[in-house]
């Protein structure tokens, strides 16, 4: 679920990802969301922003205010596998959502 989506300023171009998956991609994944969860509650929408040179940003935002979020240092390659993880799961299921719509074009 997202909260803050409509207040993130990059809302159009992150990548939402599980708050879990992106505290694994930082150098102290359990404190950080140990962490993160305790100073600013429940209600976290963790996120990659993609950068053209690949070197990615990662982000948690807590809270309706511009400067209510968290940049955390993450590991590139961990924040890469996300991302391509993510962009895999995308593929497959527009991919399966195309098919599944040409299949019902030809049943009409």
């Amino acid at each position: 679920m997202l909260y803050w989506h409509k207040y993130n300023p990059w809302k159009d171009d992150v990548v939402y990802v599980p708050i879990e998956s992106l505290a694994k991609c930082t150098y102290d994944s359990m404190r950080n969301l140990d962490r993160w969860t305790k100073e600013h509650g429940g209600k976290l929408d963790a996120y990659i922003l993609p950068q053209p040179s690949g070197d990615h940003c990662i982000g948690v935002r807590y809270g309706r205010e511009g400067s209510e979020y968290m940049s955390p240092h993450g590991i590139p390659k961990k924040v890469q596998e996300l991302l391509d993880q993510v962009n895999l799961i995308r593929f497959v299921v527009k991919n399966r959502l195309e098919l599944a719509l040409g299949e019902m074009e030809c049943i009409k």
